[in-house]
């Protein structure tokens, strides 16, 4: 540790850190070494670092308390602070910011993000000037659905400060909402305080009138005003009543509405302005209520709408503003149903009743961002009549899901399956596997490849089905947990568990082992090189749990030197043998852990020529003395760990390195 800084080193004079130490050279907060200041709002700067023990780049976010705070609200502002971090930890979304950390150190109160590899919205918008309604539409949309975690929440978690520069879209497309942490901390705060400026949370120009007002209590619905704000700036590049008299704006805005997008944008749809409309009620009650109705809406508005739009549009005028504001007729919002329709499993006789779902077209299977794949939900559509506006339901379109499932993401896929579901007693979660056709196997030369195991063949999945997107964990082998009992380390994944063991489990739940080509056509996700990031082992520490320095040292003394193998990743994540499930980046597909942490049962009895099963559906039945493991696990190097690799044993064995992931198979 240096006692002074050495000349021309990062953050060097920086305000926020002069009491944070340098140590190898780097500011040092926790376990990240800081790089780079990336901004500063009311509340705290953000810095660009590297996390020393996962390695990986990350964002954090220091709590910054303004001087003029007093001293009891500023206790209270950091015990909210920490409270609503340990609350974001709990929403985890693939369009929320994760947060890996809470920590404090030198004084400084900090958070440790993800780091989203891309630009802020209001960057992108300012690069590519306003976007066509079908692309804006789709960029709330993946906002709405993570929001809707915070809303859904039992605390119910107002973000207060939505706006473009809190949306990061990445370089592959990925939209993720940030700044959950600070949340609702401002909520129990002094009106004191809140008129000093500890209020600022949340941007002058896209805070609802309620909020403007330091009203105590929010409601989601004014997250919903901000989202409705942000939509009009990605279809406008304005936002209205910027550099206006607060109060002044206040009334125009209770007298004549908010601003119509279609005075600048009259190539907006009529459906789509009146969801921007009902976004920006004055009156809160009159809005659409939450993320998650909203999110219905979006998704009825662009089943509707044609596959292509501009990504670019001109505006009307040089007006900066509309010259007139009409008032906004009110519309009722439209309940939404959630149609719980039957699928079997294989060898299920059964044909269960289901319904006619709208057909989507098939995705192209390619490995794409994944708000390419916009899909279906709601029963919105809108029409005009006598100078009023008309809702009219449209016919259901909502994903199909096993009876009784809950539905976390009712897009349907081509099949008409929602995208996502949830097994209820057990909580597990499943991502949607279309039906497609792949390269089973390694392709010769492939280091490690064992010929007449791995034999590349051509293999057709020729029906969906439902994959958990995570290992087995404790938690949900074991449900129900007795209330009040606190089972250790819930989120591993289970381990010690048979293949007989498994197959219990399954049925318990109303699934299934994947066959061996299920599961390997799910790891892959598209990918034909030996591991899902591609052929250069180190870029492993990102996506796999395997041996790699740290896993040698630990288990050397239980497995001897000997009993390693003897090619280990050539990285170190620090992190010890098996890790929570999920830790890791997912598949193209959604899938984690596909490499590494533990291998993972499947139901096909082994046999070495697994392309003598022929190309539809293969899959060995009955017991054939072992049964095969995929995927590799926490003690195994590069060559066990590639995505072809095959392993079997004896149906009652069990050990440390094993568990197993579960499949509903569809109709």
């Amino acid at each position: 540790m240096l006692d002074s800084p050495p000349p021309d080193l990062p953050l060097d004079g920086d305000e926020f850190l002069r009491s944070v130490p340098y140590v190898d050279g780097r500011k040092r907060l926790g376990s990240v070494a800081l790089h780079a200041r990336l901004g500063k709002g009311a509340m705290g700067a953000v810095y660009r670092g590297t996390h020393l023990i996962l390695e990986r780049d990350v964002a954090v976010k220091c709590l910054i308390m303004p001087s003029e705070v007093h001293d009891a609200d500023a206790t209270r502002m950091i015990r909210l602070f920490r409270r609503e971090a340990r609350i974001g930890a709990d929403l985890t979304h693939e369009n929320l910011v994760r947060l890996f950390e809470l920590g404090e150190a030198y004084g400084v109160h900090y958070l440790v993000l993800e780091f989203v590899d891309g630009e802020d919205a209001k960057s992108y918008v300012t690069r590519r000037g306003p976007l066509g309604e079908i692309e804006a539409a789709r960029i709330v949309l993946k906002v709405a659905r993570g929001l809707a975690k915070a809303h859904q929440h039992p605390d119910v978690i107002v973000h207060r400060d939505i706006k473009p520069a809190n949306i990061m879209i990445s370089r592959r497309g990925d939209v993720k909402l940030g700044d959950l942490g600070l949340a609702k901390a401002v909520e129990q705060m002094s009106a004191a305080s809140m008129l000093s400026g500890l209020g600022g949370v949340g941007t002058s120009a896209f805070m609802p009138p309620e909020q403007r007002r330091l009203t105590a209590s929010l409601t989601p619905a004014a997250d919903i005003w901000a989202l409705g704000v942000t939509l009009y700036y990605f279809l406008t590049q304005r936002v209205p009543g910027v550099g206006s008299d607060e109060y002044e704006w206040l009334r125009l805005l209770e007298a004549q509405g908010f601003p119509d997008v279609r005075e600048l944008r009259p190539d907006v749809s009529p459906e789509l302005a009146r969801i921007l409309r009902r976004c920006t009620r004055f009156d809160p009650r009159e809005r659409i209520q939450d993320a998650s109705a909203l999110a219905r809406e979006l998704q009825a508005f662009l089943h509707q709408q044609a596959p292509a739009a501009p990504a670019r549009a001109k505006l009307k005028g040089d007006a900066q503003r509309p010259a007139a504001r009409p008032p906004i007729e009110l519309v009722q919002p439209v309940e939404t149903t959630v149609l719980p329709l039957d699928g079997t499993n294989v060898g299920d006789e059964s044909r269960e009743r289901s319904a006619t779902v709208a057909s989507v077209p098939k995705p192209r299977r390619a490995r794409a961002a994944p708000w390419v794949w916009i899909g279906v939900a709601g029963l919105v559509l809108a029409a005009g009549w006598a100078g009023k506006s008309v809702w009219r339901p449209a016919s259901p379109a909502v994903g199909r899901a096993p009876e009784g499932w809950e539905v976390v993401d009712g897009t349907p896929g081509a099949s008409g399956w929602a995208r996502r579901v949830k097994q209820p007693e057990s909580g597990i979660e499943f991502s949607l596997v279309e039906p497609d056709k792949f390269e089973m196997g390694s392709p010769r030369g492939e280091t490690g490849r064992i010929e007449h195991w791995e034999k590349r063949h051509l293999v057709r999945i020729t029906k969906p089905y439902y994959l958990a997107r995570t290992e087995t964990t404790r938690a949900q082998y074991y449900f129900p947990v007795p209330s009040g009992s606190d089972l250790a380390d819930a989120n591993l994944p289970v381990t010690d568990v048979s293949w007989d063991d498994a197959v219990v489990f399954c049925q318990k739940i109303g699934c299934a082992l994947p066959t061996e080509a299920q599961w390997e056509f799910a790891a892959r996700a598209g990918a034909t090189e030996p591991y899902v990031w591609g052929t250069d082992p180190k870029g492993g520490v990102k996506f796999a749990n395997v041996l790699d320095e740290t896993g040698q040292r630990e288990l050397a003394h239980v497995l001897g030197k000997q009993g390693l193998d003897k090619d280990p990743f050539p990285f170190d994540d620090k992190l010890g043998p098996v890790a929570s499930v999920g830790l890791f980046e997912h598949n193209d597909w959604g899938f984690y852990d596909m490499h590494g942490n533990v291998a993972e049962w499947c139901a096909d009895g082994f046999i070495e020529d697994h392309s003598s099963l022929g190309v539809d559906d293969p899959y060995q039945r009955g017991d054939t003395g072992l049964r095969s493991i995929r995927g590799g696990s926490y003690v195994n190097g590069v060559v066990w760990n590639r995505l072809a690799h095959r392993r079997n044993s004896e149906a009652g064995m069990s050990n440390v390195s094993v568990g197993f992931r579960v499949v509903r198979n569809l109709p």
